[in-house]
Formats: structure tokens, C-alpha cells, sequence
């Protein structure tokens, strides 16, 4: 074989091997390549999906166990609902003047409302409502112990809520206590809340021994102190002497904080007249000079003695001693 016949079949062989590779590349490896980049593109846009709807179902059950602490999806439904509870909490403590009521229902907006005022796609959802409120009022008489187990129990209701007010108030020497609480809970339009269970009304208090100990009341009077005998003293040489301040009749039932301010309670063991006495008040002689959680500041005469529950005015001590 001649160099020129190598040369010709050489040339030959390249020019089939190109064409063979156009006829494959054209056949083969192009559509291969647009199909891995679809594969690839699609399979983004599978993850991004997987990725979003992992996120709705999240959210879903965040809003599923959300509803099951509210009283219902609708107002009438969840109103009905609160006040049932409350009245069977008062009666179940033994309250007595039971009084429950309700608010009108609020709607707390959504904050796309102003987010996204200018995007049309959210004009349906800005005028949804995130989730309605209702507020209500309850309020009841009775012992320390009753009105406590009541505040526990309204305390720990399953339902989502917020204590917006509690007061307690002693009436007759701390015999009977006066309760009042205000409380708000929420609505989540359009979902379907659980069934919750009975209030326990037969559960026990953590707070038994404070509700026996009951601070509002009165301690019981002390006897009255012998008066000694003295001589008989003839009018023409008796001493003209004012009598002697009855300190002693005034006794310190309890300190308290109506509305923020401290208030003394005293009570007089012999005629049972009781006060509630303020910074700056005076009783007797004494001026009240400062009321902390658990004693009384007092000035008699430019000096200062302190007082604490239970004492009576003339076992006052001075003060720093």
C-alpha cells in the first residue's frame, strides 16, 4: 500500500468519524444534555414545592393546636361557651352574689393590612380579621378559701386567656372577701375549636394553708386589762389630768394594697370600729408616715415607732430598735 492510498484512507476515516459524531451528537448527546437540564430544573421546582407545602402543613398544625385552646370559632359559640364555664366555677367554689358578664366581640386586624396595603392579591386578607377577642367580667362573694379556689381554677383554665384585673376585698373584719377579676380570651374565625373538660370545681388549692391562715381577719380581742385600784381621791384635791390615750384598744388587723396603695387596717377591740388608714392619715395622736408589707411607720410627739400586724398601738416599739 502505496503513501497516497495511506493518505486517502486516512482522510476517509476522519470524515466518517465526524459524521458519525454529528449524526450521534445530534441524536444522542444534545437531547440527552436538554433532558438533564430538565430533569435538573424540575427537580428544583419539586423540592421548592416539597418545601412549601411542608411549610403549609406546619403552619396548619400550629393553627390546629392554636383553635384547640380557644372556646369555639365563632363569637356567639365561644361567648356561650366563657360564661357557661365561669358560672359553673363560682357556683362550684360556693360563691354566693355570683355575677358573670361579657364585652362585645373585638377583631384584632391583620398586620398585611398595612404591609402590603398596595399589593391587590391582599385586598381579601386585609379585611379578615387575625382573631376576635372577648372580654369578660366576673365577680362573687365569699370566704378566703372560696374566692382563692375560684381564682386557682379560672387561673388554670385549658383556654388560652389573659388575667386583665384581680381584686380581692375583705368586708367584715376579713369574715367574708369580695372578688373580682376581668379576663380576655381569643377567637380564631372559621376553625373548629376541641372539646375541653369540665372545670374541676372538687380539686384541691395549693394556696389552703394561706386561705386558712386568712389574714384579712380580724384577730379576737384581747381581755380588758384589769384597771388597778386606787384610792379615793377627794374632788377638792383630785388633779385635773386629761385621760390617758387609749392606745392600747387599737389593734393592727392587716396591710394591703388597694389599687396600688397601701392601707393599715386597724380595729378597735372595744368598740369593734375598724379604719383603713393611708400615708398621712392620723389616728389618736399618731400620724401614718410610711406602710410597708409588713409593719407601719408612726410619729407621736416628733418621734417615730413602727407597728406590725397584730400589735396594738401601745405595743409600738421605736423605731430602729
Amino acid at each position: 500500500m502505496n503513501r497516497t492510498r495511506i493518505i486517502i484512507l486516512s482522510v476517509v476515516g476522519i470524515g466518517a468519524a465526524l459524521l458519525l459524531w454529528r449524526v450521534a451528537s445530534s441524536a444522542y448527546f444534545t437531547p440527552r444534555a436538554a433532558l438533564l437540564t430538565r430533569i435538573e430544573r424540575v427537580s428544583r421546582e419539586i423540592a421548592d414545592r416539597e418545601k412549601t407545602l411542608g411549610a403549609e402543613t406546619a403552619q396548619k398544625r400550629r393553627q390546629r393546636d392554636a383553635a384547640a385552646r380557644t372556646l369555639g370559632g365563632s363569637a356567639e359559640e365561644a361567648v356561650s361557651t366563657l360564661r357557661g364555664r365561669l358560672n359553673t366555677i363560682g357556683h362550684g367554689a360556693g360563691l354566693s352574689d355570683l355575677r358573670v358578664s361579657t364585652a362585645p366581640v373585638r377583631e384584632i386586624g391583620t398586620p398585611a393590612a398595612s404591609a402590603f396595603a398596595k399589593e391587590a392579591a391582599w385586598k381579601a386578607l386585609q379585611r379578615q380579621p387575625d382573631f376576635l377577642a372577648v372580654s369578660a367580667e366576673f365577680s362573687g362573694q365569699g370566704t378566703l378559701a372560696q374566692v382563692v379556689r375560684a381564682l386557682e381554677i379560672i387561673s388554670d383554665e385549658p383556654y388560652v386567656k389573659r388575667l386583665e384585673r384581680v381584686t380581692l376585698r375583705p368586708r367584715r373584719a376579713g369574715e367574708v372577701v369580695d372578688l373580682s377579676i376581668s379576663l380576655t380570651t381569643l377567637i380564631l374565625p372559621g376553625t373548629e375549636a376541641q372539646t375541653l373538660p369540665d372545670p374541676d370545681v372538687t380539686r384541691g388549692t395549693l394556696f389552703a394553708a394561706l386561705a386558712d391562715k386568712n389574714m384579712f381577719r380580724a384577730p379576737p380581742a384581747s381581755p380588758p386589762t384589769p384597771l388597778p385600784v386606787r384610792p379615793e381621791v377627794r374632788p377638792e384635791i383630785a388633779e385635773n389630768r386629761p385621760p390617758p390615750v387609749p392606745w392600747g384598744d387599737w389593734i393592727v388587723t392587716g396591710i394591703a394594697r388597694i389599687n396600688g396603695t397601701a392601707e393599715l387596717w386597724v380595729r378597735n377591740s372595744r368598740t369593734s370600729e375598724s379604719r383603713q388608714l393611708r400615708s398621712g392619715d392620723r389616728l389618736l395622736e399618731a400620724q401614718i408616715e410610711e406602710i410597708s408589707d409588713d409593719r407601719a411607720i408612726l410619729a407621736i410627739d416628733g418621734a417615730q415607732y413602727t407597728i406590725e400586724i397584730g400589735q396594738s398601738l401601745g405595743d409600738r416599739r421605736p423605731l430602729n430598735q
